[in-house]
């Protein structure tokens, strides 16, 4: 059956999977960040198959068990002056990506996406902006729970220091 200017139904319909794949990729990514910036180690492990690979500032683990408790601690020391940052973080925007490339293969997909994160803190009671040049390389699954980030790579491009008037913890 031919419709929309000849395109049968079978093609459109699997441009919708497409789309509607690459929609659902985006809200995992999306769900990651939010759990980086709510402090949620739960939210941001939930974005992983069980047994996923990531590897972060300098960091190898395998498991989403894994990645939440990395998470967990790594929450619990930068907010409490220890940490990668050396700072006390007080708040990390949602990683600000101004690009997102995915690419579909069935049941598996990648993903390279760069932006922006900023972190908030004090170092010796003064105010402090990290400001990272960020990417992530990442290979996706489709699982009976939906797209799942089976594999993960985060880079730093760059990372930045500036003073800060810190004005909310919120």
């Amino acid at each position: 059956m031919s419709v929309d200017g000849g395109k049968d139904l079978d093609e459109m319909r699997a441009q919708l999977r497409i789309l509607a794949d690459r929609a659902e990729i985006a809200d995992i990514m999306t769900r990651y960040s939010r759990g980086i910036r709510k402090n949620d180690s739960k939210l941001v492990a939930s974005c992983f198959t069980q047994d996923a690979r990531l590897e972060s500032n300098g960091q190898k683990l395998v498991g989403a068990a894994a990645i939440e408790t990395y998470y967990t601690e790594w929450f619990a020391a930068t907010s409490s002056g220890g940490g990668g940052f050396g700072m006390q973080r007080i708040m990390s925007t949602p990683y600000l990506a101004n690009d997102a490339e995915i690419r579909i293969s069935g049941d598996t997909a990648t993903a390279e996406s760069s932006g922006l994160a900023v972190h908030a803190g004090k170092r010796d009671d003064s105010g402090l902006l990290v400001v990272r040049g960020a990417f992530y390389i990442d290979e996706f699954v489709r699982t009976s729970d939906g797209w799942r980030i089976s594999k993960r790579f985060h880079g730093n491009n760059w990372v930045s220091e500036f003073p800060a008037r810190i004005l909310s913890s919120q």
